[in-house]
């Protein structure tokens, strides 16, 4: 018994048994041709090689199914083809572009004309493809996905700190003179008792404090405080009269300590930041008290208790520059000058033992002007990776100048005379940004 298979499509069949091509009954489909019959002589190839009966059913279904692939390729390959060629109109409105945009607008001659090319295979029909419109949800999603993608990744910059905070240590070893009146509260019981005012040489330490708040690294506020101590008592000789006796000079001891109450409104100048000059200008005021005792030192009871008040304006302005400029450590050179001016009320009380009468309390008011200047070498160490924190420290000398003028009073030598100190100037401190 012969059994064969018949490819569905195919003009031929192959004959398993006999090993011979016999013709189908079933007509060929419309668009069958030289695809087809391809397919065909492959399947009946790949039934040739399968003898085993148990496979003969589903190697048939293989070969069929392999066969209508191809045929399928070449379909599409055929379709395809034929579009490349077709002339502009038609490629326009299939957005395909032509082969030949010259070749498609010349027009041919009946002798070269060529015919058209005409597929064995019938084209499919293309599917009619509708347009789906995404819904608002989508469109935001693929806006969000295509900003996501776009966007090129950015380095956030520092948040920048605009309050500062910094708090020090002052020292200042200061040497020089002051002014001490003499004979002003005794004259109000004797008057002949002559009154001046003498030049005392005086060495004293002043420790204190500083506290400045900074607002944008441009303004800022300085609130200081200093006590300045007198290390040794200085001994002058005095004229002295009383009693309307004969002049007599007694040498006395004399002892000064002050207290010095400052505030400073200070601008640094924005466009020097971060360069290596820098300038400033300050203004501000300071309040100045001291208590002067004297006492002599030959026995004959003089005393005097002498309290001040100074209240001064105070006009400055500074400049720094960087010298160098490490990674944590930087170093400045710095040169600062203040002019200050006021006034200088003083009470003074002289007693003398063994002398009848109730002490009285001379009033004397004073006008004062002079200046500070300062050179120190600034240092600074930052703190951990952001720097946020500062460690500095400044050390050079200071100079202060003033001179006192005293009311023109009866009996009064000395209307004017200067005070000054100077020495080593030691600043020591933690700046802290936020």
């Amino acid at each position: 018994m012969k059994k064969s298979t018949c490819i569905e499509g195919a003009a031929t069949h192959f004959n398993i048994s006999d090993g011979r091509t016999h013709g189908c009954a079933a007509p060929l489909p419309p668009g069958g041709g030289a695809i087809h019959l391809a397919g065909a002589d492959l399947a009946a190839q790949c039934l040739g090689l399968l003898s085993s009966r148990c496979f003969q059913r589903y190697s048939a279904i293989l070969c069929s199914m392999v066969a209508g692939i191809i045929a399928s390729v070449g379909a599409h390959a055929a379709a395809a083809e034929a579009d490349y060629n077709a002339p502009w109109p038609d490629a326009a409105k299939k957005g395909i572009s032509p082969k030949s945009t010259d070749e498609s607008a010349a027009p041919q001659s009946p002798a070269t004309a060529t015919a058209p090319v005409v597929s064995a295979v019938a084209s499919p029909a293309a599917p009619a493809i509708t347009p789906v419109t995404p819904g608002p949800g989508a469109q935001d999603a693929t806006t969000a996905i295509g900003q996501m993608v776009d966007t090129k990744p950015t380095i956030l910059a520092p948040k920048p700190r605009k309050n500062e905070v910094a708090v020090s240590g002052d020292f200042f070893f200061a040497s020089g003179e002051l002014s001490v009146p003499f004979g002003f509260s005794v004259a109000k019981r004797f008057s002949a008792t002559p009154q001046t005012a003498l030049g005392v040489v005086r060495t004293a330490v002043y420790e204190g404090a500083t506290i400045s708040y900074s607002y944008g690294q441009a303004w800022y506020l300085d609130l200081s405080y200093l006590q300045g101590q007198q290390t040794l008592p200085t001994v002058v000789s005095v004229p002295f009269v009383y009693n309307g006796g004969g002049l007599s000079s007694i040498r006395v001891s004399v002892n000064d300590n002050d207290n010095w109450y400052q505030a400073y409104l200070r601008y640094t100048f924005p466009r020097f930041l971060g360069k290596p000059f820098s300038a400033y200008l300050r203004g501000g005021f300071s309040l100045v008290e001291a208590q002067l005792t004297a006492s002599d030192l030959q026995g004959i009871g003089y005393h005097q208790v002498d309290k001040t008040t100074d209240i001064l304006g105070n006009l400055g302005l500074g400049a720094a520059y960087r010298v160098y400029n490490g990674r944590r450590f930087r170093t400045w050179l710095q040169v600062e000058a203040e002019g200050f001016g006021g006034t200088r009320s003083q009470k003074s009380v002289e007693t003398i033992v063994g002398v009848s009468g109730t002490p009285e309390t001379a009033d004397i008011n004073n006008t004062i002007y002079g200046g500070i200047g300062r050179g120190t070498l600034h240092l600074e160490y930052r703190l951990g990776h952001s720097g946020v924190g500062k460690v500095f420290a400044e050390a050079g000398l200071q100079a202060r100048f003033s001179q006192i003028i005293y009311p023109a009073v009866n009996n009064l030598k000395n209307t004017s005379l200067s005070e000054y100190l100077w020495g080593p100037y030691i600043n020591l401190g933690l700046r802290y940004a936020f």
